[in-house]
């Protein structure tokens, strides 16, 4: 574990200007999602009511109920997301709280996520410039395109 700076240095050390430029990006964008996680959701004491229902079925799920939306209950698909109720309830087993898990779980998750949004994000604006063009304000509605509420 001692060497993984060294390691890290050196392929640093072999990208070039623009792999590094999209890699302090990518660095900072990740840095600034988990400041924003930790500050307005980890210290807030509230979760979306959707959350609780995965809860509530990883609960009785590991209590030996199934899945079942209250103890003694009829096993109904009642959660949203039945890989996320499947994790939350592993975690559960270990002796983490739900609440700790889903907090966790949304952290990595979404710091995860930021690299392949990126990766897609950068390789679709790059098509449509390159349809574009020179012509600056198709490259301007083009940029657009790719903000969804835009779109």
């Amino acid at each position: 574990m001692d060497r993984v700076p060294e390691r890290l240095g050196r392929w640093w050390e072999r990208l070039d200007d623009q792999q590094r430029r999209h890699g302090a990006v990518l660095a900072a964008l990740c840095a600034l999602y988990l400041v924003h996680y930790l500050v307005f959701c980890v210290g807030q004491p509230f979760f979306i009511e959707d959350a609780g229902i995965s809860f509530a079925y990883a609960r009785n799920l590991v209590h030996g109920e199934g899945l079942a939306p209250f103890p003694g209950g009829e096993r109904v698909e009642g959660y949203s997301n039945f890989t996320w109720t499947l994790l939350v309830a592993f975690f559960y087993a270990l002796g983490v709280p739900t609440w700790v898990s889903a907090k966790v779980m949304g952290a990595v998750f979404g710091v995860l996520a930021l690299p392949v949004v990126y990766l897609v994000t950068r390789r679709a604006l790059a098509e449509l410039l390159a349809d574009v063009g020179d012509d600056e304000p198709g490259r301007i509605r083009s940029g657009f395109a790719l903000l969804a509420p835009l779109a």
